[in-house]
C-alpha cells in the first residue's frame, strides 16, 4: 500500500511539473501500458509537432529537481537523447562487463554516454523520425 501511495504521489508530482513547464494542452495522460503509451506518444509526436520541436517522454516514477527543465535543455545541447536515468549497473568497470563511456559536463549537471536508458528522455521530433525504424524494431520485434 505504501509503495502504491508513493507511485501516485510521484505521478502527481510529475504531472504538476509538466503542466508548470509545458503548455497543459500539450500534456496527454493515458491509461495504456508503458510500451503502449510510448508507441502512442511516438506517433502523436510525429503527427502533431514540428521537426525542430523538443519533446520529453516521461515515465511516472522519476523524481525531479526544481531546475530539471533547464537541465534537460542543457542535455539537448550535448546529445540527441538526454535522460535523467541512472542506475548502479552503469558504474560497473568495463573490464567486468560494464559499458565503455565518457562523461560530459554542462552548466548544471554531468552527463554520461550510455548504451541504454528507460523510456524517459528528451529529443527533437526530427530525431524520432530519423530513428523510427530503430524504435519499431525494438518495440514490435
Amino acid at each position: 500500500m505504501k509503495s502504491m501511495l508513493l507511485q501516485i504521489m510521484f505521478a502527481m508530482k510529475l504531472m504538476n511539473f509538466l503542466i508548470k513547464n509545458i503548455d497543459p494542452n500539450r500534456v496527454i495522460r493515458t491509461s495504456l501500458s508503458n510500451a503502449g503509451s510510448f508507441i502512442y506518444s511516438l506517433q502523436y509526436t510525429m503527427d502533431h509537432f514540428q521537426d525542430e520541436d523538443k519533446v520529453y517522454f516521461a515515465e511516472d516514477d522519476y523524481i525531479y529537481t526544481n531546475n530539471e527543465a533547464s537541465i534537460i535543455e542543457e542535455g539537448l545541447d550535448l546529445g540527441e537523447y538526454p535522460s535523467g536515468y541512472d542506475h548502479p549497473d552503469k558504474y560497473i568497470n568495463h573490464s567486468e562487463g560494464g559499458e565503455l563511456t565518457r562523461v560530459l559536463v554542462s552548466k548544471s549537471s554531468h552527463w554520461k554516454c550510455t548504451n541504454s536508458c528507460c523510456m524517459t528522455f528528451a529529443t527533437r521530433v526530427k530525431t524520432i523520425k530519423e530513428d523510427l525504424s530503430f524504435f519499431q524494431k525494438f518495440l514490435f520485434g
